[in-house]
């Protein structure tokens, strides 16, 4: 505690990188990360068959 009391500008750097380290250490590991989604891709649209009607109507 004498330290502190002869060189108040040490006590005040240890209380900053403190505050920094409490933030850093919120910043990285509470936050809740993205989720990640893959794209999906939709099958290809298939085209109908025009040889399939003309059978039906002989």
């Amino acid at each position: 505690m004498q330290t502190f009391r002869d060189k108040p500008a040490l006590a005040i750097g240890l209380l900053v990188v403190a505050l920094v380290v409490v933030f850093l250490s919120w910043f990285l590991f509470l936050r809740t990360p993205e989720p990640s989604v893959e794209p999906v891709t939709p099958p290809p649209p298939t085209q109908p068959n025009p040889n399939e009607g003309r059978e039906q109507l002989l």
